[in-house]
């Protein structure tokens, strides 16, 4: 594999518009990580969420170690397992990136980002006062931001829309803390980078309120339903071993559901126009989709209610967003119609980075391979499952209101957008 076909590679050379080189990024991303948590929160019930998914993310975002320092000498009950260069510690080596978790880092050297999170709140800089747990929801947000932060500011990327970061932000009411979603049954369609987001936010919410719910999964059978190396960098539920390469996603994660104790159906289907939600299928669905003509055909497709979400792909201005809509064929073909301009994420033929990918066999070859990765880091994905989620708990409380909302990762503490459909 070429390096710039990593996602995350891929996405800080085009964000550095062809002046940021091949060594440059693998240097960046080649570094050591540590992570400082409250050893008093490190808990299933408060900040653990947090901590895996930091962990997660980091490992895969970085290819040093990623010592956590929590007070704890192995994992806890986690929804994947954690690549073999996380390592728990209380004594990690200095490292030139560090992440606190609801306390700062203790040393003072590189880049060093710190958050916490509490009930709703998740904040950025600081810690949080009061004596209320994080939601699950939460931890998987901040850890996103910060993860995202972190990489960001290895990479040099310079800060976006920093004058609107505001120290603490909100996310999700709280009155939503302890519902329980083990009497209901939903359908996640797409099990690539956002599915896997989705059900890895999902074990540590039935892990807190009693329990899974009723689980239809979805995704490709044929043409991009099998699994490949390249996609244990956005696909955080997969272990470092390659033995689920080739594999269906369906049989894959729909197998590991079921060893965390969820009732699981699969449906290895490819969507086309005219596909109609089967019987079997719950009313509700979350879609993980990275295509505008898979989100048009579901909102076609006869669901009750559906909650998308996606990435945009440059670096530097990371944006998420979330919908909460009615299936409803208008209003994807409004909110899905027009697929983003692939140009503006292309980097000049003239640049640097352009005449080093340039090979004199194919001179154009580098513009068809280099352009066709789509960029994405996994702390995307975590952040968007964190607003989703908050609207699936919504939905299935009988809370339904067309929406659609939007966020930045970087810079972190930017306030969330969210606008009602009428």
């Amino acid at each position: 594999m070429e390096w710039w076909e990593d996602r995350v590679a891929n996405g800080l050379a085009k964000a550095g518009g062809g002046y940021i080189s091949q060594e440059q990024i693998q240097k960046a991303l080649a570094q050591d990580v540590a992570i400082y948590a409250d050893p008093a929160r490190a808990t299933q019930d408060d900040l653990w969420p947090g901590i895996w998914a930091l962990a997660a993310t980091l490992s895969r975002q970085f290819s040093g170690h990623v010592f956590i320092s929590a007070g704890l000498e192995a994992p806890l009950a986690a929804p994947g397992a954690l690549s073999s260069r996380c390592i728990f510690t209380d004594s990690p080596p200095i490292c030139l990136l560090m992440i606190g978790l609801g306390q700062m880092p203790p040393v003072t050297v590189g880049i060093q980002w710190s958050g916490d999170t509490r009930a709703e709140r998740i904040a950025v800089g600081k810690n949080l006062e009061g004596s209320e747990c994080a939601t699950p929801w939460g931890a998987f947000a901040i850890a996103g931001y910060l993860a995202y932060a972190l990489l960001a500011s290895a990479a040099g990327l310079a800060p976006h829309k920093e004058r609107f970061c505001k120290t603490t932000i909100t996310i999700g009411p709280p009155e939503l803390s302890n519902f329980d979603v083990s009497s209901y049954s939903l359908a996640i369609l797409g099990l690539g980078h956002l599915g896997n987001a989705y059900l890895a936010l999902l074990f540590f919410i039935a892990k807190r309120n009693g329990g899974f719910p009723r689980l239809m999964l979805l995704d490709r059978g044929e043409g991009g339903g099998n699994l490949e190396i390249a996609n244990w960098k956005t696909h955080i539920l997969l272990p470092e071993t390659s033995t689920w390469t080739g594999v269906l996603k369906t049989v894959v994660f729909g197998e590991l559901m079921k060893a965390h104790g969820a009732i699981v159906n699969i449906d290895p289907t490819t969507l086309d126009w005219g596909w109609k939600r089967p019987s079997t299928h719950p009313p509700v669905a979350l879609l993980g989709f990275d295509s505008f003509d898979a989100r048009r055909m579901a909102m076609a497709a006869g669901y009750d209610w559906l909650i998308d979400s996606g990435m945009g792909m440059e670096f530097d201005r990371p944006r998420i967003t979330w919908h909460s809509l009615p299936s409803d064929r208008g209003i994807g073909k409004m909110l899905f119609g027009k697929k983003p301009n692939g140009d503006k994420f292309q980097i000049p033929m003239d640049s640097p980075l352009a005449k080093s990918l340039d090979e004199v066999a194919d001179p154009c070859g580098w513009v068809r391979l280099f352009h066709g990765i789509s960029a994405a880091a996994p702390s995307m994905g975590i952040v968007a499952a964190a607003y989703s989620w908050v609207e699936v708990r919504k939905v299935l409380d009988g809370i339904r209101v067309p929406l659609c909302g939007s966020a930045y990762l970087w810079s972190p503490g930017i306030p969330a957008s969210i606008e009602l459909l009428r």
